[in-house]
């Protein structure tokens, strides 16, 4: 904020270029969701986390290892990403054409409004695109790491024989 306040002084106080300078956060933030769709773990990856986690150590167990071990998990991290990052780029143009085409004592009410209505309409839509699937593979991994290890019967048999044994040795 320190680099668009030096911006907004060195412009000599348009109130257009004040109404614009929240677009700078929104680019940037929108950039690095897109460009992170290339990294091991999305941005998404780390904004999504505490929603389906909610504080329960097994589901960030169970978080950590579908984020090594399941391409669906990563895929639907990238495609979070480039869809938030698509928004909020969006949201950024949006900004920049009300306070363009609109004139200043109108433009001032209207231009937090595209936010707004990005983050509630990418918030919904989140879940159906992504956001209830990955619900879903935390749940079944935290039931697998909730199985007991499958015994073979050779195994189990082994292990009554030997019981077997050791009762008839005591008599």
């Amino acid at each position: 904020m320190t680099c668009t306040n030096y911006m907004v002084h060195s412009n000599n106080g348009s109130v257009r270029f004040v109404l614009l300078k929240e677009c700078v956060g929104t680019v940037l933030v929108g950039a690095w969701c897109l460009l992170s769709t290339r990294a091991v773990r999305p941005m998404t990856f780390y904004t999504a986390r505490p929603f389906i986690i909610m504080g329960r150590p097994e589901a960030l167990v169970a978080w950590e290892r579908l984020a090594t071990g399941s391409g669906r998990f990563r895929g639907i991290q990238q495609r979070l990403s480039i869809i938030w990052g698509i928004g909020l780029l969006v949201e950024a143009a949006a900004r920049v054409a009300i306070v363009e085409h609109f004139p200043v004592h109108e433009a001032v009410g209207l231009v937090n409004l595209p936010i707004v209505i990005i983050i509630v309409g990418l918030s919904i839509l989140s879940g159906p695109l992504g956001g209830i699937v990955l619900q879903r593979l935390v749940r079944e991994e935290i039931a697998t790491q909730r199985k007991p290890p499958a015994v073979s019967r050779a195994v189990a048999g082994a292990g009554a024989g030997a019981r077997a044994l050791a009762g008839a040795a005591r008599r």
